[in-house]
């Protein structure tokens, strides 16, 4: 398999890495934030509930 180009993404990751050690376990930590999100829109559209009905004050768990 061809090693491909870095790109900025991967340049600005190693950036960061170099500048805080903790920045991978950070960054995979808000990753898997985002999917967690996605999973619960994802949930709540299959049942039908508009975004207003899930937030606060929605008496909903």
């Amino acid at each position: 398999m061809a090693k491909r180009e870095l790109d900025f993404l991967d340049e600005m990751i190693a950036e960061d890495t170099a500048a805080d050690p903790a920045f991978p376990a950070l960054l995979a930590a808000a990753e898997a934030r985002r999917r967690l999100l996605r999973e619960l829109v994802a949930k709540r559209e299959a049942k039908g509930r508009p975004h207003r009905d899930s937030g606060p004050g929605s008496g909903l768990p």
